[in-house]
């Protein structure tokens, strides 16, 4: 069979991560890998990993697929090999999603995406595991497609899809904390999805088998898992106490609107500076009202045409600008949390492209010029060159980058509202 050209491009495109993690073989970031190691002897046997004093703070999904991966594979150098795969798959997810957009030569939007700094350091380069998160919901994006699909060509939906559904949530939500955040549009949509089958026998029906698909790993491996008895139900409650305390610092070096106020990062965000308010409080609540705006916004627009398309980008929309949301206004962000808002924003703009005069010229060049400078951002604290290791660091680049994202964060709240005012 003939190779057409697209798919060999593709191929130079899967094995770019691979390249990337191989020629700087030494690049990682220290605390974080070094951690990974560090938790290493607790794993043994895997089970009882949270009856031990370890600060293991990563659910048992997250758990195995970075110390136990590493364990595995017993250097860093195959560990890193590991991780690069992971981005390659992506880069065919990510393919696989633009055929759903209807987007000509995908190739090179899929090279952009591979090509960002921010996913190239964000990523194996790193030595973190959000990329693999996001192999998750991109697996889960596809799925969500060939859903809308069947709904416009009134066929029947395999229980298979809702059954994988509830497993890539289980999976997503046990591997990392931070997955919660776009999984929580991704619901919406699902939710959405059955309301509109107008048979509640049948949307009760790929309920329980969603349901099901979470429930079965989920007792499978708590009935495994050895934890003292306080944590009554899941290990996730030792999680989620042990990572609860990000909030109390102004920011752990993330892209956060609190650090415009704060010349030290590491300074705390629960003292009061307007009444009884404090800054961690003041961005819950910001969070709360503006992500309820979202919420209600993408419920009033959802299926007002049957495009796949548009149903795409609007739901990667969402999931972009939420994910910019607690960024910016949640106190004690780290620099990675921004990771997932391109890849989205990028397919939210393939999807929605055909939407007459809602991108400008300036808008591109807005994301343009933030992709880039996040991705110097995240690579610079990757590389060593921002101090940051006390916090009490001069912190210009972050207000830059910082300014630049709310920005983007406003053109895109207009962008929103300029959709619900179509008739698509």
């Amino acid at each position: 069979m003939k190779l057409k050209s697209h798919h060999f491009f593709l191929l130079i495109i899967v094995a770019i991560p691979i390249v990337v993690r191989t020629i700087f073989a030494t690049t990682y970031h220290g605390f974080d890998v070094g951690t990974f190691e560090k938790w290493i002897p607790s794993t043994t046997p895997f089970y009882a990993v949270y009856s031990t004093d370890c600060y293991c703070n990563y659910p048992i999904i997250g758990l195995f697929l970075s110390t136990g991966a590493l364990k595995l594979a017993g250097s860093f150098f195959l560990f890193f090999l590991y991780l690069a795969l992971f981005e390659s798959i992506n880069a065919l997810l990510f393919y696989r999603l633009l055929g759903f957009l209807n987007i000509q030569n995908k190739w090179i939007y899929t090279l952009l995406f591979v090509l960002l700094p921010s996913t190239l350091s964000g990523g194996a380069l790193w030595g973190q595991i959000d990329h693999i998160g996001l192999t998750f919901l991109l697996i889960l994006l596809i799925l969500l497609a060939r859903i809308y699909q069947n709904n416009k060509l009134k066929q029947t939906t395999s229980r298979w899809y809702y059954l994988s559904i509830g497993g890539l949530f289980y999976l997503a939500i046990f591997t990392k904390q931070l997955l919660v955040f776009p999984l929580f549009p991704i619901g919406i949509a699902i939710l959405l999805i059955l309301y509109s089958r107008k048979n509640i026998k049948e949307s009760m029906y790929l309920s329980l088998i969603m349901l099901a698909g979470f429930l079965v790993p989920f007792m499978a491996f708590e009935t495994w898992l050895s934890y003292p008895e306080t944590y009554r139900f899941t290990h996730y409650q030792r999680i989620l106490e042990t990572g609860s305390d990000h909030m109390d610092i102004i920011s752990g070096n993330g892209i956060t609107i609190w650090q415009l106020f704060f010349q030290n990062l590491e300074a705390p965000s629960t003292g009061e500076i307007v009444a009884f308010l404090s800054p961690k409080l003041i961005g819950l609540g910001l969070t709360f009202f503006l992500s309820a705006w979202l919420f209600f916004s993408y419920i009033k627009l959802s299926f007002r045409t049957e495009s796949v398309a548009f149903q795409l980008g609007l739901l990667c929309l969402i999931i972009a600008v939420f994910n910019l949301t607690f960024n910016l206004f949640l106190t004690g962000t780290h620099e990675r949390y921004l990771f997932y808002f391109y890849p989205f924003l990028i397919l939210a703009f393939l999807g929605l492209r055909n939407l007459p005069d809602l991108f400008k010229k300036y808008d591109l060049a807005l994301f343009f010029i933030g992709s880039i400078g996040y991705g110097l951002f995240v690579l610079a604290i990757l590389k060593g060159w921002l101090k940051v290791d006390n916090m009490h660091v001069n912190t210009a680049y972050h207000k830059m980058i910082t300014i630049t994202h709310l920005l983007i964060f406003i053109r895109l709240v207009f962008i929103i509202r300029k959709i619900r005012t179509y008739k698509v």
